[in-house]
Order: structure tokens, then sequence, then C-alpha cells
């Protein structure tokens, strides 16, 4: 099992600008990380999909021994239930970013698997888009958790049952996302 505080060292090294905007996102990176490479780590349903409290401590430790900056803007509030008020910025701070070679060794294999994950969602422009991210975390959620193909109204269906909102459109527009990660593949309905 992977060190949550590797995982999360890793993903910022392996991010643009080495450096990732907004808790949900870097919780959904270190989901389809964990997904992808095999890291062993905890994630349970949670508002905006899967969550790690692994990887959230490892967050506030690297914060504490300033291995990574943490960066907090205010936001007026808005009317609507489904925003975050604030946006948290971590970066790799130069302490930080020494001790990503040793993270890379302990890590070995899953590294290229962490790098092309965090290289997906940033191309898919899925890193400017929490809300986004979070429903294809979500999706692949409720698929791998089924064991069975489900069609969109079913996936729906099931996200209600986690308490979840997730309408047919939303499932159909991150579905070829999770395809380009082979993390979901689309069957053939059978007659």
């Amino acid at each position: 099992m992977a060190d949550a505080i590797d995982v999360v060292l890793m993903l910022l090294e392996s991010a643009k600008q080495k450096q990732v905007t907004g808790r949900t996102v870097l919780q959904k990176m270190a989901y389809f990380a964990n997904e992808k490479a095999k890291l062993g780590l905890a994630f349970a349903a949670h508002f905006y999909g899967p969550f790690s409290r692994q990887v959230s401590g490892a967050v506030d430790s690297l914060v504490a021994s300033a291995l990574i900056s943490q960066e907090v803007e205010e936001f007026l509030p808005r009317r609507s239930s489904m925003w975050e008020g604030r946006r948290y910025t971590y970066r790799l701070t130069p302490k930080g970013s020494q001790l990503t070679k040793g993270v890379a060794a302990e890590l070995g294999q899953a590294v290229p698997k962490v790098k092309e994950v965090v290289g997906a969602i940033e191309q898919a422009g899925l890193s400017r888009d929490y809300m986004a991210l979070a429903a294809a975390s979500k999706v692949h959620y409720i698929v791998k958790r089924s064991r069975r193909p489900l069609n969109l109204s079913r996936i729906s269906a099931e996200a209600k049952r986690v308490g979840w909102s997730l309408s047919e459109a939303e499932v159909r527009r991150v579905v070829r996302f999770l395809e380009s990660l082979g993390m979901v593949r689309r069957v053939r309905a059978q007659n």
C-alpha cells in the first residue's frame, strides 16, 4: 500500500506548474491515481464523490511540514449549495520538490500511471472543473461497485442510492474521459 503523503507529493510533482487548485480536484486526482495504479488508499462515498481521509490527512501534514503550500481564496456566498465558498491551491515548496525524487523511487511502477491520470485530467480540462471531475469519480465509483454493465439511467439511479445527484447528461459527459483512462468501457446491450 502506498503512503498517502507520497501520493499527494507525486500528484503535485506531476501537475502543470507543480500545483493543484481545489481540494475536490486533489481528492479526485488521488482517487483516479489510486484506482489506476492500485495504490491501496481507502476511499468512501462523500458529498463530491469518493473521499479519502488518508489523503486529507496527508495534505494537512504536508502543509504543516512546509512541504507544500496552501493558498486560500474566499468568495462571496452564492445561493447554490453546489458551490465551494473557498478555493484552495496547493503547490510544492522547494523542500517538497526535493523529496519527490525519493517518492518516485518509493512508488516505483505506479509513477507513470499517476502521471497519466494527472495528464488526462489536465488535458480534458477537468482540473479546472471540479464538478465534472466529481461527476466522473462518482460514475466510476458506481460502475466499479456494480460489477455489471450499467446504462446511463441505471447509473443515475444508483447515484441516488448513495445520496448523489447525477443526471444522464452528466454521466454521458464524463464517460468519454473515463474511457480514455481505460476505467470504463462500453458494452453492447444483449437482446
